[in-house]
């Protein structure tokens, strides 16, 4: 269940988080108006880390179309375009860019890298939830088994003190 379901669920729950960090840095970049560098710098080290933790990863739902990882590119490739309207100086446009959220925009982008990355960790999750269901069941019948195990032990223990209580006698 470590390897199979939950790594990979806790691999996609990070990435969207970290791709959160990353939209609400793009934002203090406009917000500062041309003075955002820091957090532009930050932005980069978020959407590293969330490329990070997709590499690599990928449910059977997403092999037949487009990857998480892929998302993430499209909506990157996005925020290249709303940085480079704001280095050249054209923050209004920048801005537009930013907020804009018809098709192709960087807010659909990004809209539909969450959406395909949550829906790739529920899916995880779900497979985790039944792993672990499973295991319980065996622990418990382990248990079960151990506690007669136990039982039977003391019982045969005890028979043998009894004998020899009575050799002494």
């Amino acid at each position: 269940v470590r390897s199979d379901s939950y790594r990979p669920t806790l691999a996609y729950s990070q990435a969207v988080s970290q791709a959160y960090d990353a939209q609400a840095l793009e934002s203090l970049t406009l917000i500062k108006h041309g003075s955002g560098a820091a957090y532009e710098q930050a932005f980069v080290a978020a959407a590293e880390q969330a490329r990070t933790y997709l590499s690599g990863q990928t449910t059977s739902r997403e092999t037949t179309r487009v990857t998480s990882l892929d998302l993430l590119d499209v909506w990157l490739a996005a925020h290249e375009e709303i940085r480079d309207a704001d280095n050249a100086g054209d923050w209004d446009r920048a801005v537009e860019l930013a907020l804009a959220d018809g098709p192709g925009s960087a807010h659909e982008a990004f809209t539909m890298f969450v959406t395909s990355a949550t829906h790739s960790a529920d899916a995880l999750r779900t497979d985790t939830t039944r792993g672990l269901d499973s295991a319980r069941s065996t622990g418990n019948l382990v248990s079960v088994v151990a506690i007669v195990a136990g039982l039977a032990a003391a019982g045969l223990a005890w028979q043998g003190l009894a004998r020899r209580r009575e050799e002494y006698r």
